[in-house]
């Protein structure tokens, strides 16, 4: 036994010797005894396949030359390289006795973690492993000797959706990163963080994802990264906010005057309930907050004498400043100073929801922006905003500030569109401005007629939703039990504007129309369906019996319950001859039943009866697989709150089957047989 264990620790020797590379811990290929063969090949065995990256470790690499027999052949001369800035020094440029020499590496200067590869080459044969410079393993926990924090983005708008993504790599003394690092994220201005995890990760990385928060106001926002005592900082700016205002820049002395300012976001969306201040040189400061669509009047006196009144307004970190010519009775607002080569209206937004009565919430921005030469903004244009006529009749009306609508430095005049309680076509309501560089020959502020310049825009103002369709797909399901086929089917409802309208009541029914007779046979290909009905068989319930109708376009047996009541409303049924078609009634092909069952067929919402915010509900239909292809039905549905003809929708169809079924000559579709027979009348039960 002790010779056996001997035999195979020599063979073990042989085999590391014949790998080529070297392992952690290995001291070498020992020597084999030196012999006279010629070299064949080299072995290069580490001492350590690791080594620290502080720079005072060294491993020490073993060269073997051997011959065919994998004997160490003496004399060899052997250079040994390294690469990615190691350093290496040979004991020997020639083999010993045993057939080895070794050398000694270091990592050098570079104290990063890398690969490093040990080349060996000898009489042509060169031979390469490779050598990983790790963190100290002996230095315990690693500890972050620097933090580097980094931002995606310098700023962000305040939309709402953006976000900026801050990145902390942490890094030891020799600039390696260390993963398992604890770090904490910390942000002001009402900003939220999602943070990846409580440390870095294996490459030393650990992230943030902050956003605004509530606060849509303009700001910087400062970012911290904390670990241990390590404290980095990054800043980003926050922007969007806007604030505008209508006012006239001129008065007269001693009269009431009011500026309206309105505040948006980025996306041009109102921002209520922000506060607002307003100052002016000998006038008093007034402090407020915006109204539902952003929007805050400064109702002030002009002071008693000509002056110039610069009136500055602060609102979600922006500021609109506003110059006003205070002047005696009878002073003009200097004319434009050339003519519009451009003129656009813009409502803001383009579709608006009615308003309840005594409401005046819901408004739309309307903006006139004219433009001169080399798109250069035109000051003082008088403008005018009307409804073009108001051939929608909408209840909606237009205001703006004083008797013009005067475009500012950035050639932009302002008016507002308030909807009332009813509500448009699509693109049904016009706006409309008039224009000019001068006071125009009519004295209607309200009004456009007789205009010579004008300008249009369409918006659409939604109320109750307007429209309901159903529609599907070409999948059937098959029913948990496996007797079952299951169709599912979309509702969708919309507005005037064809938004979608969430939470409307969805109330579904289902209607089988009638049935078809027949069977299904192996054409060679798949199996087929053949009906049996003759192309006569069309009928119509004339009010008190069924009758022939050959114009009918549909070959079909028709429902025999007429009123949907589910009552045989027919004769005493009794075995013999049947009586004629015309006494037949509520029994065409006289079985004692009526056909087909209500219960053929079962209608259910999915989840929800009601549209979610997508404007959509799902319904199914479910039914035995031996009804497929042999029913016609329609599905009604009804959609609670539709204004308008369209609060119905139905979709009529032929119970579908899967087309698996159809593709095995052994195995008979469920549906084989027509559950009412395979004659070739209505009138016969069979």
């Amino acid at each position: 036994m002790r010779y056996l264990k001997q035999l195979l620790a020599w063979l073990a020797l042989i085999g590391l010797a014949a790998c080529g590379g070297g392992g952690s811990g290995n001291a070498g290929t020992p020597g084999l005894g030196g012999g006279g063969g010629s070299l064949a090949d080299l072995v290069i065995v580490l001492s350590s396949d690791t080594i620290a990256n502080t720079g005072a470790a060294t491993v020490t690499a073993t060269v073997t030359a051997v011959d065919s027999n994998r004997r160490g052949v003496s004399g060899v001369t052997v250079t040994v390289g390294v690469d990615n800035n190691a350093v290496v020094s040979q004991s020997s440029t020639t083999t010993d006795a045993t057939g080895s020499v070794t050398a000694t590496i270091g990592i050098g200067s570079d104290r990063s973690n890398r690969n490093i590869t040990v080349t060996a080459s000898a009489g042509g044969i060169t031979r390469s492993t490779v050598l990983r410079v790790v963190t100290d393993p002996n230095s315990g926990t690693p500890v972050a000797s620097d933090l580097s924090l980094t931002l995606s983005a310098p700023s962000v708008t305040n939309g709402g959706g953006s976000t900026v993504t801050a990145t902390v790599t942490a890094v030891d003394s020799n600039r390696n990163a260390v993963g398992g690092i604890p770090v904490t994220f910390t942000v002001d201005g009402g900003a939220t963080a999602t943070v990846s995890g409580a440390t870095t990760n294996p490459s030393g990385v650990i992230t943030a994802t902050i956003g605004i928060g509530s606060d849509r106001s303009n700001r910087v926002i400062t970012v911290t990264a904390t670990s241990g005592t390590l404290v980095r900082t990054a800043s980003f700016a926050v922007t969007g906010a806007k604030l505008t205002a209508s006012a006239s820049p001129l008065v007269v002395a001693g009269s009431a005057n009011v500026i309206e300012y309105t505040l948006v976001d980025f996306n041009a969306i109102a921002m209520a309930s922000q506060s607002i201040t307003v100052s002016g040189n000998g006038l008093p400061t007034v402090t407020g907050t915006t109204d539902l669509n952003g929007k805050f009047r400064y109702n002030y006196t002009a002071p008693a004498s000509p002056t110039t009144l610069t009136i500055v307004a602060t609102a979600a970190g922006d500021q609109n400043t506003q110059s006003v010519s205070v002047t005696s009775a009878g002073t003009g607002i200097p004319a434009a100073a050339e003519f519009p080569q451009s003129a656009s209206v813009t409502p803001t937004p383009t579709v608006v929801t009615v308003n309840t009565v005594g409401s005046s919430s819901n408004q739309v921005e309307l903006r006139a922006l004219f433009v001169g030469a080399n798109n250069k903004p035109i000051k003082n244009v008088r403008a005018r905003f009307d409804l073009a006529g108001n051939a929608s009749n909408t209840d909606g009306v237009i205001s703006m500030v004083g008797s013009y609508a005067y475009s500012d430095d950035n050639g932009i005049a302002r008016a507002t569109f308030t909807p009332g309680q009813r509500s448009s076509p699509t693109n049904g309501v016009t706006v409309r401005v008039c224009y000019d560089t001068v006071d125009f020959a009519s004295p209607s502020p309200t009004s456009c007629d007789g205009a010579a310049h004008t300008a249009t825009a369409t918006l659409t103002v939604s109320s109750e939703a307007l429209a309901v369709s159903i529609r599907t797909n070409n999948q059937i399901k098959e029913g948990r039990n496996g007797l079952t086929y299951i169709k599912e089917y979309v509702v969708m409802v919309v507005d005037s504007a064809g938004q979608a309208k969430p939470d409307a009541q969805i109330t579904p029914s289902v209607d089988l129309d009638g049935y078809y007779k027949g069977h299904y046979s192996w054409n060679g290909t798949t199996w087929a369906q053949v009906m049996t009905l003759a192309s006569t068989e069309k009928y119509v319930w004339n009010g008190s019996a069924w009758e022939l109708n050959t114009g009918a376009a549909d070959v079909i047996c028709p429902n025999e319950d007429v009123n949907r009541n589910g009552v045989r409303e027919a004769g005493s049924f009794g075995a013999g001859v049947a009586p004629a078609l015309a006494a037949r009634q509520e029994d065409m092909n006289w079985n004692g039943e009526l056909d087909p069952r209500k219960s053929d067929v079962a209608i259910t919402m999915v989840g929800s009866a009601k549209t979610d915010a997508n404007g959509l509900a799902v319904l199914q239909i479910e039914y035995g697989k031996s009804l497929g292809s042999w029913l016609k039905y329609t599905i009604t549905v009804t959609a609670s709150g539709v204004a308008g003809t369209e609060a119905r929708a139905r979709y009529v169809g032929i119970l579908p089957v899967m087309a698996s079924e159809l593709t095995v000559e052994t195995v008979a579709p469920s549906f084989v047989l027509s559950p009412y027979g395979n004659a070739s009348a209505c009138t016969n039960p069979n």
